[in-house]
């Protein structure tokens, strides 16, 4: 009781911030038990160890193995013909997420550490030019998200271990622990992708903040009588502004160079995870109807928080474009203006999106999009029990 109410006093000592980073702390962590993280953070200093990656890459392609087996064998006992295909694709999308995943660990580490390095060089550095001293990660709206994904994974684990467990041997116990690693892995690759575009949204949120708050004031309060020092000041500042925006818009570019497919995947797995669930709820009529119920409205919830996180990264992204800086003309203030024009046409040719090789934008509209066909698929699918009931 004592170590509990010190834990409490402990959580209530902290500021929203503060807290977010300890709940990431612990993300981080579990990443790294399943094997998705194999590199540890001590500080600011990132550190790969190669046990690590050959003991990751050894029990993931384990998992692969006996789920590519265990799935040989299950598919010909399902007698539905569209359950077997939903349960092909399904599978096949997170056996080629879990390789991909491999790929990158093998071939493309220090790319991957890189990444995450510059990360946190960024958020140091906007940090130190908007004299930030606040420590931690986000504010109130960002904690809502991670507690969130944090029930989201609990939830994966649990629901695996109560309902997926089967009762009649070590063999088969260790078949469907292999596939639950895998689907919990996958599903841990999104809400990786999401907690990343959490941190796009903040970057540029601090960004903004101290546009508004520190230069855009200055930059108006510019005139003939100013000095040229505070002129110089001033341009070194927007300068900073503006190589920051850049940074962070070319970290988002190599992010999604490098885990774009991943991400699809793992989406698409989730898509049709929901559509696979739904055809047991209505026809199959399990009993544990209410479990399968909330495990739609999870896989369903799981991909909103994905859309949400990026439309929150896109608002704070084009809030930039409100700003309209009435500058003093005049033969001291061209740099000032040329870097003005710079900073403009950068945000009007390059906009924060999240599309799929082309082919559509993961957005809210994409997500209404979806949910406007997963209707009808479960209208489809009631109709044809109906029918086959009749």
């Amino acid at each position: 009781i004592i170590k509990s109410a010190a834990m409490f006093e402990f959580i209530r000592r902290l500021s929203i911030p503060q807290l977010n980073a300890k709940i990431l702390h612990w993300i981080f962590r579990y990443a790294q038990f399943l094997g998705i993280v194999l590199f540890r953070l001590d500080g600011n200093q990132i550190s790969s160890h190669k046990w690590m990656l050959c003991l990751g890459v050894i029990i993931r392609l384990t998992n692969l193995a006996a789920a590519i087996y265990t799935f040989s064998i299950n598919v010909g006992d399902i007698k539905i013909y569209i359950m077997q295909i939903i349960y092909s694709i399904r599978l096949y999308l997170a056996i080629q997420c879990n390789l991909i995943i491999v790929v990158l660990q093998l071939f493309r580490e220090t790319e991957t550490i890189n990444l995450f390095k510059r990360f946190l060089n960024l958020f140091q550095k906007i940090r130190i030019v908007g004299r930030r001293r606040t420590r931690g990660f986000g504010t109130s709206r960002e904690l809502w998200f991670i507690l969130i994904c944090v029930i989201s994974m609990i939830h994966d684990v649990l629901y695996r271990f109560t309902f997926g467990m089967p009762q009649n041997g070590f063999i088969s116990t260790f078949k469907i622990l292999c596939m639950s690693y895998i689907v919990v892995e996958t599903s841990m690759m999104l809400h990786v992708h999401l907690l990343a575009y959490l941190c796009f949204g903040i970057l540029y949120s601090e960004l903004n903040e101290y546009i508004f708050k520190d230069l855009w004031p200055k930059l108006v309060a510019l005139n003939e009588g100013t000095d040229r020092r505070t002129i110089r000041k001033v341009q070194r500042k927007l300068e900073k502004c503006y190589n920051l925006h850049r940074e962070i818009f070319k970290l988002k570019m190599d992010f999604s160079k490098l885990f774009q497919l991943p991400m699809v995947l793992a989406f698409l797995h989730k898509i049709t995870l929901v559509g696979l669930v739904s055809f047991d709820l209505i026809v199959l009529k399990k009993c544990q109807s209410l479990w399968l119920s909330i495990l739609i409205a999870k896989y369903i919830l799981d991909l909103l928080l994905m859309t949400l996180s990026i439309e929150e990264a896109q608002t704070q992204f084009s809030k930039m474009r409100r700003l309209h800086f009435d500058i003093y003309k005049g033969e001291l203030f061209k740099d000032i203006h040329r870097l003005l024009d710079m900073f403009y046409i950068h945000l009007n040719l390059y906009d924060f999106r999240v599309c799929v090789y082309g082919l559509f934008d993961i957005s809210n509209k994409f997500f209404l999009a979806y949910i406007s066909a997963l209707m009808s698929w479960l209208i489809f699918i009631a109709q044809g029990v109906g029918k086959m009931e009749i």
